[in-house]
Parts: structure tokens; sequence; C-alpha cells
């Protein structure tokens, strides 16, 4: 499994490249607006870019999900119902995207912003536990995202209370304890907690 995290410090931003070596396929998980990175770090690995996929709406920096898909021909992803604003794919709760033996698995993950997703990864080569999580906004470095960015304080709360759910139910008390997960807002992010 290939895995490349792009950090834009000046927004406290990461940004990831996740591929199947094996394979050369790969998907870009939350990317910023420049994506030249993406395509030359896929090219340098002898990678294609496949797939992209946003977490969740971005309101603190613009997203180059848009862009990928303009440039080359890569399928944009994203949750079921979500209002995106630009054509892809629907997946749900649950739902497996396959990179030859790199597996992403999608869980809504609530909270931060209601269409949140985040992706468990599996590397098939390394075994049947997950491998990684990228949790975009749901846990991040210490914290967790904020979930009062969205409307006034009645709806602060009601995200507070699914995203208590989503970390208890979603994260924490099911899945492994020695699980790595890499965030999108890090340090420096106004999303943080």
């Amino acid at each position: 499994m290939f895995f490349r995290q792009f950090y834009l410090e000046s927004l406290g931003h990461a940004s990831y490249l996740v591929g199947d070596e094996a394979t050369g396929k790969a998907l870009v998980l939350d990317p910023r607006r420049d994506v030249d990175v993406y395509f030359e770090a896929a090219q340098s690995q002898g990678m294609r870019i496949c797939y992209v996929i946003d977490t969740h709406g971005h309101n603190d920096y613009l997203s180059g999900i848009s862009e990928l898909v303009a440039r080359a021909p890569v399928q944009a992803l994203g949750l079921t119902g979500a209002p995106l604003g630009y054509d892809h794919k629907s997946l749900g709760d649950g739902a497996h995207i396959e990179v030859g033996d790199v597996c992403f698995e999608v869980l809504h993950t609530p909270g931060h912003t209601p269409e949140h997703v985040s992706l468990l990864v599996y590397d098939r080569t390394a075994g049947d536990e997950p491998a990684l999580m990228l949790s975009g906004g749901a846990l991040l470095v210490g914290d967790l995202a904020r979930p009062d960015l969205l409307g006034g304080p009645t709806e602060a709360k009601d995200a507070a209370r699914i995203f208590c759910h989503t970390i208890q139910e979603k994260i924490l008390w099911n899945l492994p304890d020695f699980l790595e997960v890499w965030p999108t807002h890090v340090k420096g992010s106004l999303c943080g907690g």
C-alpha cells in the first residue's frame, strides 16, 4: 500500500494519496485547491488517481475535488443524499471502494457536519484488520472538530449530541485500539475544538 500525507501549514490542512502499488490505482482524500501535487506524487510512484472524496463540505479552504475531476478521468465520490454541489458516485454507510489490494470502507461519521464521512483503509496484503483511518474532521490529534460551525445554538447542541453518538458508537467502541488515525484538520485549523 502506498500512503502519503500532504500538509498545508498555512491552513492547518492535511490531505492524502493512498493507493495500491500493484495495480497503480489511487484515491485522494480532502484535496486542497492546488492539485498538481497529487498528480506529481502519483506519477512519481507509477500510479494514477482513480477516485477523489471530500470527507465533508469544507468552509475553511477551497477543495480541489472539481479540479481533479476536470483534469483527469477521476471519479468523485460522496455520501448518498449529501448536498455536495457536484456530480459524484453516491456511497452509503458501510460501502467499499476497491483499489486493488487496498479497500476503503465508508463510515458515515456526522457531527462536525451532517454529511461527514471517514474512511477505514484496509491493506489486504497485511491482514484483515484496518490499517488506518482517514478521519477528516471526526477525530483530530488530541481533539475533536467543532460541531458548532453550522447554524445557531440549537443546531450546535443537536450536532454535538450526534457527534457524541458518532464517536462512541462508530469509532471508539467498534474500532481496534491500535488503529492509526490521520485527520484532515491539524494544528492551525479553524475547525479544531
